[in-house]
């Protein structure tokens, strides 16, 4: 359950930061 909601986090913060490439990169590889 942790990790559905980490995982709506991470693509809620694409979306939010989806001009910053490197930082979603760094988030989707950790």
């Amino acid at each position: 359950m942790l990790r559905k909601m980490n995982a709506l986090i991470v693509i809620q913060y694409e979306l939010l930061y989806n001009w910053d490439n490197d930082k979603v990169t760094f988030i989707l590889k950790k």
